[in-house]
């Protein structure tokens, strides 16, 4: 999925296709594949803030954050 310029591949497409229907995003979005889930949330996270889109981001730590958009 294109967003922006950006491209959202593996996990992270379905997971910015849920954010862009108004669900929340969690840690929960991301299996542990080869790489540890907080890692792909952080990563995700950075992805997000190269597009355009609203988001608040939320939590006290990677395992409790929250991604929805405003």
């Amino acid at each position: 999925m294109l967003i922006d310029g950006i491209w959202f591949k593996g996990q992270y497409a379905p997971a910015v296709k849920r954010l862009l229907e108004g669900q929340t995003i969690t840690i929960n979005n991301f299996n542990n594949g080869g790489w540890e889930p907080t890692v792909k949330l952080k990563r995700f996270i950075k992805l997000i803030n190269y597009t355009k889109l609203e988001v608040v981001v939320s939590g006290d730590s990677l395992r409790t954050t929250t991604i929805r958009l405003k």
